[in-house]
């Protein structure tokens, strides 16, 4: 919904930019967040997200005219981080993520098996 993974790259669409643009406003609107969180950040992780989705999902729906119309997949993975290591980790699979997007049960043009099993 939010663009097309293309050779490992994601290239956002509208709707992803607005999703992009949202995220990066987080820390400014958002007072309780901080896209680095230290010792001032007081809001969970579930209550970021939320407003960050609500967000979204409202401007994309004005635009599309569709009001409470679903933008996102219901759920999300948290993971907490507990140290430095754990945080690159996440980052590398963050930046690496499109590149086995042709393996995901939601793209429409699978190749792979995202389950974790091999392939028979």
């Amino acid at each position: 919904m939010f663009g097309q993974v293309v050779e490992g790259t994601m290239h956002l669409n509208a709707w992803g930019k607005i999703a992009r643009d949202e995220w990066f406003k987080t820390a400014a609107i958002r007072r309780y967040a901080a896209l680095h969180p230290d010792e001032n950040a007081a809001a969970s992780l579930g209550a970021i997200v939320r407003a960050f989705k609500a967000a979204v999902a409202r401007h994309i729906n004005d635009i599309r005219n569709s009001p409470g119309a679903p933008i996102w997949q219901r759920n999300y993975y948290e993971h907490v981080i507990r140290n430095e290591r754990a945080l690159t980790a996440i980052r590398q699979y963050i930046l690496n993520n499109p590149l086995q997007w042709h393996t995901g049960r939601y793209y429409p043009h699978r190749s792979g098996d995202d389950s974790g099993q091999e392939a028979p």
